[in-house]
């Protein structure tokens, strides 16, 4: 892909190709569906998820909650859960380490899948957060979630609402 990305109904403005964002935030927030909702990219986007407390199947099942489903021939999902998930029926390709603290594993699978074509505690994050550009920061607002974004130009950093798919 050489055209900025954009992300659908969220108040964000494109990113260049390539750009790694971590979504982060309470998961009664609304922090997953604003990461599936940036996920949900042209047919033609590769897409790596990191999971660090969702087995793969999970990862899965919420894909097709927000109407975007997998695709094996651009889907991946790194699993840190420590749990053997190989035999997950998945429509992506899976590697796994032995859990978020193996930031080598999870650098080297993600490596290896883009070359082939409730909380998390803050410190684990900021380690997490090493390897991404920038940073989507998901919160509880008075209707719906709201986000703002950190590390981009070009970004509002003001606490915006989010509008979810149903």
């Amino acid at each position: 892909m050489t055209e900025d990305y954009t992300f659908r109904g969220l108040p964000m403005a494109p990113v260049l190709p390539g750009t790694t964002l971590l979504v982060s935030g309470p998961s009664h927030a609304g922090t997953r569906e604003v990461a599936y909702s940036m996920l949900a990219g042209a047919e033609d986007e590769g897409v790596v998820v990191v999971t660090t407390n969702q087995r793969a199947s999970r990862i899965a099942r919420n894909f097709e909650a927000a109407s975007t489903g997998l695709d094996p021939a651009r889907s991946a999902i790194v699993s840190c859960v420590g749990q053997d998930d190989r035999d997950a029926d998945v429509d992506a390709r899976l590697a796994e380490v032995t859990g978020p603290g193996d930031l080598t594993g999870i650098g080297m699978r993600y490596s290896k899948l883009v070359e082939d074509p409730d909380a998390v505690d803050e410190r684990v994050l900021s380690n997490v957060a090493q390897f991404c550009d920038a940073r989507v920061d998901v919160r509880e607002g008075d209707d719906t979630p709201e986000m703002r974004v950190r590390g981009l130009p070009g970004q509002s950093r003001e606490w915006t609402a989010v509008e979810l798919y149903g």
